[in-house]
């Protein structure tokens, strides 16, 4: 053991470098050789593959008052993990290292970074720009931004503050904060699973970035402003709740808040955004199509559509998403937004949309003749009642068919 304020160390068998102090300023860049620049109490200790470089905790409350020390550190490419614990602002540049960093009270910044990065601190803002790999990033509270770069799985975690993440996501994102507003604008092709939450604070959703997948918001007291969507009716509540299908692909894009407004932007930049919200118009405006309540509600399916007639919740004559009798169910639906409009409107129950949207996303498109009910494919949903016409019979009782 030994103090140093400026040192180096050789960098053979050192794969882990620790940095421990109180009231310190931690700035660390790539570099040769593995060497620091640090206050007059710093020490210097290797313990195994890894090199632990530390300062004494203040003994009094006065010690954290006024200016932090400072730790300048040079990183070699050789060493693979870093962790910080220190009270201090953190600056890191340009490295790829498995990074586990705590700082008790103070603002991270980083940049061009990649690796599996662990983030914890109590209180202050956190930034990441270009960041690439993992991340999991927790604070009690500051505001967290995500910016640039590409993230395989990301989770953010924040008791009170903002969030803004815009930066692609090739598998997984969870965001989540108790109070604040967050900004959301992720990039994937369609795969990714990409979850928001906001228990007070209103939510920006921007789409532009999205290839594909499908879309559910939700509020709990508030607005959901969104030009198109299929906006399903909740029973109770100040909330609303909207569903869609912005492409192909099985990844989803869920936001929640539990009061605040959701206001999406960007919907329709997609290749096949205009030509959806033109060709299937929302709930409001579609004939039979006012909004209803489809958690919990409807009854059984029975109950939902009447014997030989339909029922109250079926479209009569022609669908108007497939153009086929109300009653026929040989492929009936050629994309997942027209499911989900026929679910809106009552005609579907939960489990039968369940089931076509599977068929949708195993055949690519359409049904494929082996998938239909009766096929011999995936178990279908029982099938409607024919309607008298379909049926060969009168078309009004009490009337003679037509010639």
């Amino acid at each position: 053991m030994m103090a140093q304020t400026t040192g180096s160390w050789p960098v053979e068998g050192i794969r882990r470098v620790e940095i421990h102090g109180g009231r310190l300023a931690v700035r660390v860049r790539p570099g040769h050789p593995l060497a620091w620049d640090g206050p007059a109490t710093l020490v210097a200790r290797r313990e195994g593959d890894g090199l632990v470089l530390r300062t004494p905790h203040p003994r009094r409350w006065a010690g954290w008052i006024g200016p932090a020390e400072t730790l300048t550190l040079t990183l070699p490419p050789a060493v693979e993990v870093l962790v910080v614990r220190c009270t201090g602002d953190l600056d890191l540049r340009d490295l790829d290292v498995e990074a586990d960093l705590h700082l008790r009270a103070g603002d991270l910044r980083a940049s061009g970074c990649r690796g599996r990065w662990r983030i914890r601190t109590g209180a202050g803002d956190v930034t990441l720009m270009a960041q690439r790999g993992e991340l999991d990033v927790q604070t009690g509270a500051g505001e967290v931004t995500v910016r640039g770069g590409r993230l395989d799985r990301l989770r953010i975690r924040t008791g009170a503050g903002d969030v803004h993440l815009d930066a692609e996501i090739a598998v997984q994102a969870e965001v989540s904060t108790g109070a604040g507003s967050v900004d959301l604008r992720p990039r994937n092709q369609g795969s990714a699973r990409v979850q928001a939450r906001s228990g007070f604070g209103d939510v920006i959703l921007d789409l532009t970035g999205v290839r594909g997948g499908r879309v559910e918001l939700q509020t709990g007291a508030g607005t959901i402003h969104l030009p198109g969507g299929i906006h399903v009716g909740r029973r109770g509540g100040l909330g609303q709740r909207v569903v869609d299908a912005l492409g192909p692909g099985d990844g989803a894009i869920e936001v929640t808040t539990g009061a605040g407004t959701i206001r999406v932007v960007g919907y329709g930049a997609q290749p096949w955004g205009q030509g959806s919200v033109a060709q299937h118009p929302s709930p409001a405006a579609t004939p039979g199509g006012s909004e209803r309540a489809v958690e919990g509600g409807g009854g059984p399916a029975g109950e939902s559509r009447g014997e030989g007639d339909g029922g109250p919740g079926a479209p009569q004559g022609e669908d108007a998403g497939t153009g086929r009798p109300a009653g026929s169910m040989a492929a009936p639906y050629r994309h997942p937004r027209q499911v989900l409009e026929a679910l809106a409107r009552g005609e579907l129950t939960v489990q039968e949309a369940d089931h076509w949207l599977r068929v949708l996303e195993s055949s690519g498109g359409a049904p494929a003749p082996g998938q239909g009910p009766g096929a011999g494919g995936p178990e279908a949903p029982p099938d409607r009642p024919e309607s008298p016409r379909d049926a060969g019979g009168p078309a009004d009782h009490g009337s003679p068919p037509h010639a």
